[in-house]
């Protein structure tokens, strides 16, 4: 009798072991710490130099998108509106986007501009409730020649 017991443990224990690998496959984060470092993403830097290519402009509406949106998180409106606001400050991004893939065709600028407006506003939705959620801030930033990089926008402001 006593081993049909100890027959059974084993299958417990490896249904267990398995259970606890299938768990830490997920990747979630273990309580609030955890979830806030997991859900933030780190801010880009602001960029000084434009974009070369439509790649680079990509990778740049992106991170306007980022920035805007975590700055603006804060907002008390709801997330639309704070979308709303973001796609307006990376107004020129989106914009710089379809002409440089459109390559001087009016046609496709507007369906570009379009789709980038789209996924961009999807973006910026996914990054405002990310800060939201995560409570993720602009900080730290890149740290540039022992400084602090300013948006050019902010630099004009100060001066």
């Amino acid at each position: 009798m006593p081993s049909a017991r100890f027959h059974l443990l084993p299958r417990r224990v490896a249904a267990i072991a398995l259970l606890a690998l299938l768990g830490a496959c997920t990747g979630e984060p273990v309580g609030w710490t955890a979830d806030q470092q997991q859900i933030c993403s780190p801010p880009p830097p602001f960029r000084e130099v434009a974009p070369a290519d439509a790649y680079q402009q990509a990778v740049a509406r992106d991170e306007c998108i980022h920035n805007w949106s975590y700055r603006l998180a804060r907002s008390e409106d709801d997330a639309e509106a704070v979308v709303g606001a973001v796609i307006g400050a990376c107004r020129t991004s989106i914009d710089r986007s379809a002409t440089m893939v459109a390559a001087g065709d009016p046609e496709a600028e507007r369906f570009y501009l379009a789709e980038f407006e789209r996924a961009s506003r999807e973006r910026a939705l996914f990054r405002v409730v990310q800060a939201r959620a995560g409570r993720c801030s602009l900080e730290p930033r890149a740290i540039e020649a022992g400084a602090l990089a300013t948006p050019p926008n902010q630099a004009n402001e100060a001066g």
